[in-house]
């Protein structure tokens, strides 16, 4: 029970959740930010296939899939009628 209590009193719980954080910090992006994001995703992952060099043996279809999995919900949630 005092242990709780420490722990509670050195972490100072935040009232803000990670989508209210994450909502607030999007706000303050523009278009320039958001492509600078994706830029260094690219890169990120031609880094990692350099240094990963299996994944790149992998047949066509192993990537095509999870892209269209991770890609339906935000199309979705884009095109919808509200």
């Amino acid at each position: 029970m005092v242990k709780n209590a420490i722990i509670r009193c050195a972490v100072k719980e935040s009232t803000m959740g990670l989508q209210t954080f994450a909502t607030e910090k999007i706000q303050n992006l523009d278009v320039w930010d958001l492509g600078c994001v994706k830029a260094s995703v690219f890169f990120f992952t031609l880094f990692l296939a350099a240094v990963l060099p299996a994944v790149l043996m992998l047949e066509w279809y192993w990537y095509l899939i999870p892209a269209l999995l991770f890609a339906f919900r935000p199309l979705y949630r884009a095109y919808k009628k509200q």
